[in-house]
């Protein structure tokens, strides 16, 4: 059973994916209408329901004042022990304390995020121990067609050229692996001429 918290755009698109796999899609979405939840497979069903019964849950809502902290230490500890839970939408909609909390206590299988509430998260989070049943990556909407992919690989390819030719690339993020990096490389191309 895969609940969807959120049957818009996405949250359709992703019950549309799971057709094929003939899994039980639960969804909860108090704004749209009782017709959309049939057009795509899913069970309309309140969030309580979801939570209980679901064995992966994906988050595809909106973040507002209704949904910030939506998934707090009490809806976790309503979830199957054994659930994961996946959140892709933003990351103040889940509390990611009382999700390590939870994950630390084996109270939940697993979490997959690629959204956090705060983004790069401190050194120090726990959500960053290292546990074989969370999976963390950045969040990818720049991919999306018609996204700013079409911007990022060009300026992804210079960087690799730079940093291979043996130059600081532009825009570096995180400015602080450059002396790593000079350290490591010396400023010298790895390039054969």
């Amino acid at each position: 059973t895969v609940g969807i918290i959120g049957l818009g755009r996405i949250g359709r698109r992703v019950a549309g994916l799971l057709a094929p796999w003939r899994v039980r899609i639960l969804a909860a979405d108090p704004y749209v209408d009782a017709g959309v939840f049939t057009a795509h497979g899913a069970v309309a069903v309140g969030l309580d329901t979801l939570l209980a019964e679901s064995d992966v849950v994906t988050i595809h809502c909106t973040l507002t004042a209704e949904t910030d902290r939506l998934i707090d230490a009490e809806r976790l500890a309503a979830m199957k022990r054994s659930a994961i839970l996946i959140n892709t939408a933003r990351g103040r909609i889940v509390d990611v304390d009382a999700l390590a909390a939870a994950l630390a206590a084996g109270r939940l299988g697993g979490a997959a995020l690629d959204v956090l509430p705060v983004e790069p998260p401190p050194a120090d989070a726990p959500i960053l121990a290292a546990d074989p049943r969370v999976i963390l990556s950045p969040h990818m909407v720049a991919a999306n067609k018609g996204g700013t992919l079409a911007a990022a690989i060009p300026w992804a390819t210079e960087a690799v050229l730079a940093a291979l030719a043996g130059r600081v690339p532009e825009r570096v993020y995180n400015e602080d692996a450059v002396e790593a990096w000079r350290s490591r490389f010396g400023g010298k191309t790895l390039l054969r001429r």
